[in-house]
């Protein structure tokens, strides 16, 4: 496991590996409320490359019916259980 360290003015302050593996820290992450930088040995800040999953491929009309665009009338309409078109 890697060694981190939280890096605070000057120096850095080692993070015990009981904490890391608990937390799942990694490097390139900040701490949660001083906001300070979790980094290597060396100082180095950046994380590591994240792999890219396939992704499942995403079908348009399934799309459209899960971001439908609505006017504020046809809201109205829906919430009431009416359509304003039809008389």
């Amino acid at each position: 496991m890697e060694r981190l360290y939280i890096e605070k003015d000057n120096h850095r302050v080692p993070i015990s590996e009981d904490i890391i593996e608990k937390y799942n820290l990694k490097k390139g992450m900040y701490t949660q409320y001083t906001k300070s930088r979790i980094v290597d040995e060396k100082g180095d800040f950046t994380m590591p490359e994240k792999k890219e999953k396939d992704k499942p491929e995403i079908n348009e009309d399934q799309v459209i019916l899960n971001n439908a665009d609505l006017t504020v009338s046809e809201i109205i309409d829906f919430s009431q259980g009416v359509d304003s078109d039809t008389k």
